[in-house]
C-alpha cells in the first residue's frame, strides 16, 4: 500500500499480487496485468514487488507518482519462464498514462526508489534487487516536462553511484532495504532471505564504502525499518524481524566511520501468532502485522526506553495481515489482509481503542471523527 497527496487529499493506493490497483474511496480499478501482458496465452504473470515515488504536481494533468513493479512470467507448467520490471506513471484521475518494460535476467525479489541526497531535485534512482544477483539501478528524471521515454536511463553502475548497494557478494537475496544520507555519509541497510541483515556506510566524496557490518537471524527478513535515523549525537534505531520473530529494535551506531550494532529492545508476543509479516511506525506506536491474524500495538516511546516490551493492545483482523499503512492526518489506519482492505479509526470508548472495519475493497469508507486520536489504546 502507498499513500499519495492527490488534489490536497491523502489517498491510499493498494497494489495486489494480480496487478490490480485500487484506491480508497474511489471505484477506479487499474488492471496492470492487462497493460503489460502481451505474452503467449498459455503463460501467466504475477506481480512480486512494487514501490511508489510521489511527484510534486501543480497542473491537473500532471502525474502524481511513479509506480515501479516487478513481475514473474510462468509457463503452462507454472515454472518461471522470464522476468521483467515495469514503470508506470500515475495521474490525478487514478489512471496510468505512460509505462515502459525492462527485461530482467534473474527473478526479482524487491524494488525501491532512492534519491541521491535530500537536496536532489531532478533525479531519482529505481533499484531492482534480483535473486542471487544484487541490484539493477535505473536513473529517472523527475522533470515531468521531459517525454516519458526519455526520462529513464540505465542500467547504471551500482558501484559508481551507490557502492553500499553492491550486495552481490553476500549470501541470499534482498527482501527489504532502506537508505538515507547524514553527516557521516550514506547509510544503507538490507535484509536477506537467508536471515542476514547488513548495514553499510559510504562517504559522499569520494563515493566509497567505509564500513559494513552484518547481523544473522533465523528465517527470512520481513521487517527492516528505520525508526529514527542517526544524528551527530544519537544512533539510528532500526526495527528488525525475521518471519519467525521476535521483533527487535537495534541501535545502529556510527563512530569514526565504523558501524556497531547494539540490541536495545525485544517486542514480546510478536513471535506467538504464527509468522511475522509486516510493520508500520507512527509518532506514538509500533504496529506489527502477523500471519496469525493479529495486529500488535506497542508504545514507541517505551520501546526506545526498555529492553523488553509487551503490547499495549492486540487487534484481531480475522485474516492474515499483508500490509499496514497509518494515515495520521486522517486519524486512520489501513490494513491489507488476505480478505481485503480494512479501515480502522479511533472510537471514544476507552475499552475499544480501535474502530469499525470495512470488509473488502469498498469505496464507502467513512472519514474518522476529527476529534479522535489515531491508535490510542487503553492500558487498563
Amino acid at each position: 500500500m502507498h499513500v499519495f497527496n492527490i488534489s490536497d487529499k491523502l489517498q491510499v493506493m493498494v497494489v495486489d499480487l494480480n496487478g490490480l490497483v485500487r484506491w480508497r474511496g474511489n471505484d477506479v480499478v487499474i488492471d496492470l496485468k492487462s497493460i503489460v501482458n502481451d505474452f503467449k496465452q498459455d503463460c501467466t504473470i504475477e506481480l512480486v514487488a512494487s514501490d511508489a515515488f510521489p511527484l510534486v504536481s501543480s497542473a491537473d494533468n500532471d502525474p502524481v507518482a511513479y509506480l515501479g513493479t516487478c513481475w514473474v512470467v510462468y509457463d503452462n507448467l507454472f515454472a518461471p519462464h522470464s522476468f521483467f520490471a515495469a514503470l508506470f506513471q500515475v495521474n490525478k484521475d487514478y489512471q496510468v498514462s505512460q509505462w515502459m518494460r525492462i527485461s530482467l535476467f534473474e527473478a526479482p525479489t524487491f524494488t525501491k526508489f532512492i534519491t541521491p541526497n535530500p537536496n536532489a531535485t531532478d533525479n531519482v534512482y529505481w533499484t531492482i534487487f534480483s535473486h542471487a544477483k544484487g541490484a539493477d539501478l535505473f536513473e529517472i528524471n523527475k522533470n515531468i516536462k521531459i517525454p516519458f521515454n526519455k526520462r529513464i536511463a540505465g542500467p547504471k553502475s551500482v558501484v559508481e553511484n551507490f557502492p553500499t548497494l553492491d550486495v552481490s557478494d553476500l549470501p541470499g537475496s534482498v527482501l527489504r532495504c532502506d537508505t538515507w544520507v547524514n553527516t557521516s555519509g550514506r547509510v544503507f541497510i538490507a535484509g536477506f532471505d537467508t536471515g542476514y541483515v547488513i548495514a553499510a556506510i559510504s562517504s559522499i566524496t569520494p563515493n566509497k564504502v567505509l564500513d559494513r557490518k552484518t547481523l544473522k537471524f533465523s528465517g527470512p527478513i520481513c521487517i527492516l525499518k528505520a525508526i529514527r535515523q542517526n544524528t551527530p549525537t544519537e544512533p539510528a534505531m532500526i526495527l528488525v524481524s525475521s518471519t519467525i520473530g521476535p521483533v527487535t529494535i537495534w541501535a545502529l551506531c556510527i563512530d569514526k566511520n565504523k558501524i556497531y550494532w547494539e540490541l536495545r529492545c525485544q517486542l514480546s508476543e510478536s513471535e506467538v501468532y504464527d509468522a511475522v509479516v509486516t510493520a508500520a511506525i507512527t509518532k506514538q506506536f509500533i504496529l506489527i502485522g502477523t500471519y496469525g491474524e493479529q495486529l500488535l500495538i506497542y508504545s514507541l516511546e517505551d520501546a526506545l526506553r526498555y529492553t523488553e516490551l509487551s503490547p499495549l493492545a492486540t487487534l484481531n483482523v480475522a485474516s492474515p495481515i499483508l500490509s499496514i499503512v497509518p494515515v495520521e492526518h486522517d486519524n486512520a489506519l489501513f490494513v491489507l489482509s488476505s480478505k481485503g482492505f480494512h479501515q480502522y479509526f479511533q472510537l471514544d470508548s476507552a475499552q475499544q481503542p480501535m474502530g469499525n472495519m470495512e470488509e473488502g475493497l469498498s469505496s464507502t469508507f467513512e472519514s474518522s471523527p476529527k476529534s479522535s486520536q489515531l491508535l490510542k489504546p487503553s492500558t487498563s
